[in-house]
């Protein structure tokens, strides 16, 4: 099977394969981007809660279509036009939904409370360490939370797309100003599932579409490939494939 997804279908492709890995029962932050759209594909079964920076637990599931659309354009009446994401898209209430200001959510993320942040990035390193906030020369949206919620959750998810016009985003080492150092325990691209360990990408799953070889070939870092490493289910595939 070798069929090319577009962006839209590989920005999905992601997002399912990671609202696969939260804990159930867990408080989870997901990040600008890719990781926004996560919070669709979580199974309602099983209790995810989502903290947000701006003071908000237990914000409701985006629409995937948010992504191609502005709050003006929406016709959720759902979505409550004062309730948004780390994107600004608006969002539902769900039962359970609180409320607090800036400086208790910061003690959330800093106090160690979060169990699994997920990150969009430019750059992450096999050591983990993570570059996802500026490009010298460039106005970008800037580090925001990202630098606490490296630190401060007990597990960092890098959702992102494998390469950048061509250019591998899994690098020996970081070449743009850090977010955090070391902070990364994972990666989720189009290619594949990457654990960090032991200063190495280790290959857990990869995408069926591309031989190992190509994934090694867009990636600068050496992939350690354990003997019994696995492909991606195929279910991912044929979601993301799927009209949204």
């Amino acid at each position: 099977m070798n069929i090319e997804m577009n962006k839209k279908q590989i920005m999905k492709f992601i997002a399912l394969r990671v609202a696969d890995e939260l804990v159930a029962g867990t408080l989870n932050n997901l990040g600008v981007g890719i990781p926004t759209m996560v919070s669709q594909f979580v199974a309602p079964e099983k209790n995810i809660w989502l903290h947000g920076e701006n003071g908000v637990i237990s914000i409701g599931k985006a629409a995937f279509e948010v992504i191609e659309r502005t709050n003006a354009q929406a016709t959720d009446k759902t979505d409550d036009d004062d309730l948004v994401d780390s994107e600004g898209n608006s969002k539902s209430l769900t039962p359970g939904t609180c409320f607090f200001d800036t400086s208790t959510s910061f003690g959330i993320i800093r106090g160690g409370h979060l169990h699994t942040t997920v990150l969009g990035t430019m750059e992450v390193a096999e050591n983990g360490d993570i570059a996802n906030y500026m490009v010298p020369g460039k106005l970008l949206a800037g580090m925001g939370g990202g630098m606490d919620l490296c630190v401060g959750a007990k597990r960092v998810i890098i959702a992102a797309t494998h390469t950048n016009k061509g250019k591998p985003k899994l690098l020996k080492h970081c070449n743009l100003p850090l977010t955090a150092v070391g902070a990364a325990n994972m990666v989720v691209t189009e290619m594949g599932v990457f654990d960090i360990k032991d200063g190495h990408f280790v290959v857990r799953e990869y995408n069926s579409n591309y031989t190992l070889e190509e994934i090694q070939n867009n990636t600068e870092a050496q992939l350690v490939i354990p003997k019994d490493v696995k492909t991606m289910d195929a279910r991912y595939f044929e979601e993301a494939m799927k009209e949204s």
